[in-house]
């Protein structure tokens, strides 16, 4: 006999593990992305930071201000597919934790209990209110 606790619980165990399995799949994001010309070659990680920069044989067609700018639009290239690609998991996390948010809960007769209102149906929460303007004005 399951209880509403018991399903209060089952629901946070499978939010548990989803909050996990995105923390792991963001972990171990890495974007390799090269240069047009295969000269730079660089990788990045989940929040885009370099984590690899490799030079080709071509680096002697370069300048250094040319290689230069090469190499940023490399890293800045590899940070924004990484970037989409951590996005891209924390929307389907949120999709599927919206889901377990309004599933019923089943109660120990049978019945179930559904949230009353779903998370995408809550208000914006209201601004906190700084301390200067709790103080008298006059």
């Amino acid at each position: 006999m399951r209880t509403l606790a018991n399903s209060v619980l089952a629901r946070i165990e499978k939010q548990r593990d989803l909050m996990e399995s995105l923390q792991a799949q963001t972990a171990g994001i890495r974007v390799r992305v090269s240069s047009p010309d295969k000269v730079v070659t660089v990788e990045v990680d989940g929040v885009g930071a370099m984590t690899g920069l490799w030079l080709g044989p071509g680096i002697t067609r370069h300048t250094d201000s040319s290689l230069s700018a090469l190499i940023v639009e490399t890293a800045q290239h590899a940070a924004r597919a990484s970037l989409h690609r951590r996005n891209t998991l924390i929307q389907e996390f949120t999709d599927q934790f919206g889901r377990h948010q309004n599933e019923p809960l089943e109660r120990w007769d049978g019945t179930t209990a559904t949230p009353r209102r779903p998370l995408s149906e809550l208000p914006d929460p209201q601004p906190r209110t700084s301390p200067e303007s709790l103080r008298d004005k006059g």
